[in-house]
């Protein structure tokens, strides 16, 4: 049987060692989370840069709130650093004990995110036991979600190989 994913999405290796390495410092402790920057063509989802939190001391146990402030100037910076400037294709953030499931609070946020882009990317990731998790939705204006397959560019030099990741 082959499986259908109307959006895929890929991770080059920095956003991916990015968003790992900071659930690492929170230490699971910690829901934490960013902005997903990078290029869109069709249907496809490009991942080349991730906002991430300066200050996981102020973060919370049980929900993610993103500091717009914050992670808007992070991504601003970013953003001029590339030619061909990226833009912002959705969010992402950790739970710490439900997993890869979107919480009410996600939903209500997902869907205003989803209103203000017309349609968006919403990442969630989780660290067990020194394994990292992650699923990727499309959010839908009207909030409804579905998954996207995901996939890692391991980055070599040689050829774009790209990889299987869930």
């Amino acid at each position: 049987m082959v499986s259908f994913f109307k959006y895929r999405v890929i991770f080059s290796k920095s956003p991916f060692q990015k968003i790992k390495k900071s659930l690492i410092k929170a230490q699971n402790k910690y829901e934490i989370g960013g902005i997903l920057l990078g290029y869109k063509i069709l249907n496809f989802y490009f991942i080349i840069d991730v906002t991430i939190p300066k200050n996981i001391n102020k973060k919370s146990m049980v929900s993610f709130v993103l500091d717009g402030e914050e992670h808007s100037k992070l991504a601003s910076e970013i953003i001029k650093s590339y030619l061909y400037k990226p833009s912002v294709l959705g969010i992402w953030h950790s739970h710490i004990c439900s997993g890869t499931t979107f919480s009410t609070q996600d939903k209500i946020s997902n869907k205003e995110m989803a209103c203000f882009l017309n349609g968006t990317l919403s990442m969630l990731v989780t660290m067990n036991n020194g394994k990292f998790f992650k699923k990727v939705y499309y959010i839908y204006p009207s909030g409804k979600h579905i998954l996207c397959k995901t996939y890692k560019n391991l980055g070599n030099k040689k050829s774009l190989q790209i990889t299987k990741t869930n």
